[in-house]
């Protein structure tokens, strides 16, 4: 599996300031290990779980010994979910844990039409928040960024399509949303000066943003989305179910697992998969040097060394990547709950990356 350094997303302009001293966090997308799920047509963590019967008739009839689970959206034209998104990041010293950011969004989901092929959707921005971290100048700059985003995205609607089965297929214009990211970016800038401050040492962010796409910008306002929908279109065998991958010169070694229960008294299901990936440290390095070649391209030649012999001196350790996600479907495929957890360790010391969705309010023609 390739990994990546996490773009400069919503989640990256309320750490703007963290990221001159954190370490890099590489952000993995979901596994879908070898062998185990397969597409439909063409094609110490948190946990959900039910408390359910197997004996029951009702769950035996439709998820007997041996049987799938298909994630399908029985969706309905002008259906409508509306989800709270709660997210947080932590750093972790050994037994001393700091959280860093934490914030919190409304967002709605709303099907404008129907059809054999899919689903026309929407989804929009309804409200902002932050929790404090306990450390006054990071949360003035959530604030910052909190106020950015109530005036410039809430309110937003995207709007995206899916084929038959809910799998996301694509966006329509998202030129507004491209413009709308760069203006927030911008703005937030202008409103610290604190970060242009930061040149006098060769911290340039107003030259890095500048090199960031316009996609990866986008990508932070859509990643809630595409969690929700991340296993639309696929079939799961019930069950727990384990997979090992080697290393290869294209993957790095993982071990996964994949639990699918289903709740025999609303047929609502669960799917988790929980996956240890497997870091080299020089790719980690690598991977940072990337980074600080951004971030300082007009520092002293002695400011990067010694960041440089600070990053040898204390990565010397692969790092082990935990990726957790749940997610908690009703019958209807609609998804009710939604778990994301991400921790990257070197040792006992590293950071924790969690969201959290979950559903407040349901309007559909399945009800």
């Amino acid at each position: 599996m390739q990994l990546n350094p996490i773009p400069m997303t919503r989640k990256a302009l309320f750490l703007l300031l963290a990221a001159v001293v954190a370490p890099v966090v590489l952000s993995s997308s979901v596994r879908v290990p070898s062998g185990m799920p397969s597409g439909l047509g063409n094609g110490s963590s948190p946990a959900l779980s039910f408390d359910y019967d197997a004996d029951s008739t009702l769950y035996n009839m439709f998820y007997g010994e041996d049987s799938t689970v298909s994630v399908v959206a029985w969706f309905c034209k002008g259906d409508s979910l509306r989800y709270l998104v709660k997210e947080g990041e932590w750093n972790v010293d050994g037994k001393d844990t700091v959280m860093t950011s934490g914030a919190s969004m409304e967002v709605l989901l709303t099907v404008l039409d129907s059809t054999s092929r899919g689903y026309d959707m929407e989804y929009s921005f309804l409200d902002f928040g932050i929790d404090s971290t306990g450390n006054e100048t990071r949360d003035d700059l959530m604030q910052v960024v909190l106020d950015e985003l109530q005036k410039s995205v809430r309110g937003t609607k995207i709007g995206f399509r899916t084929d038959e089965f809910g799998r996301l297929t694509g966006y329509k214009d998202l030129g507004k949303v491209k413009r709308q990211c760069r203006h927030v970016v911008q703005n937030v800038l202008d409103s610290i000066p604190y970060f242009d401050s930061l040149k006098s040492y060769g911290l340039d962010f107003r030259a890095a943003l500048s090199g960031v796409d316009a996609d990866e910008l986008v990508a932070g306002f859509t990643e809630e989305l595409e969690l929700l929908l991340a296993y639309h279109g696929l079939m799961f065998t019930m069950g727990r179910h384990q997979d090992h991958g080697d290393a290869t010169e294209t993957e790095m070694e993982y071990d996964s697992t994949v639990d699918v229960e289903v709740d025999p008294e609303t047929l609502d299901y669960l799917i988790t998969i929980d996956t240890d990936t497997y870091v080299p440290v020089e790719y980690v390095k690598t991977a940072m040097g990337e980074m600080f070649d951004s971030l300082l391209s007009g520092a002293p030649d002695d400011v990067r060394s010694e960041i440089d012999r600070n990053v040898d001196e204390h990565m010397v350790q692969d790092m082990v990547q935990n990726s957790y996600v749940s997610i908690r479907y009703f019958a209807d495929g609609w998804p009710a709950e939604a778990l994301m957890q991400v921790r990257s360790f070197f040792g006992d010391r590293g950071k924790i990356t969690q969201k959290y969705i979950v559903w407040l309010e349901k309007s559909t023609g399945n009800n």
